[in-house]
């Protein structure tokens, strides 16, 4: 497979805001927290097109109450790195027509968990 560099594009955002709303509201019993991660995340970094988009719940519990909701809005729920992981849930959803943003996965943590804090610190790690 052929890997696909950018240049960092304010449309990276712009996209991040749109789907924060729509990831939120399917998510509003849960009271989500919803964080832009990854490289297109930070201001002028070229990256892959692809938003990492992190979600916080509260408690272990509500990792499963994520997923009809999630698929529902047409994301696919990834179910078999979960047991790799067992502390995420993965979800991706490809994008057609958009040449500025080809995916969107979402990585579902509880929110202040170690890694919750881990994903956050890499991020400002590379904004600084």
């Amino acid at each position: 497979m052929k890997v696909i560099i950018f240049e960092y594009t304010p449309e990276w955002t712009t996209s991040f805001e749109e789907e924060k709303v729509s990831v939120n509201d399917c998510l509003k019993s849960l009271s989500p927290v919803t964080e832009h991660i990854g490289s297109t995340a930070i201001h002028g970094l070229m990256a892959k097109p692809i938003l990492d988009i992190m979600v916080g719940v509260s408690q272990d519990a509500d990792l499963d109450k994520t997923i009809g909701p999630l698929k529902d809005s047409g994301y696919n729920y990834i179910e078999k790195f979960t047991d790799d992981w067992p502390a995420r849930r993965f979800f991706q959803k490809n994008i057609k027509g958009n040449p500025k943003v080809h995916a969107i996965h979402i990585h579902v943590f509880v929110k202040d968990s170690p890694d919750w804090v881990r994903h956050l610190a890499f991020r400002e790690y590379l904004i600084s």
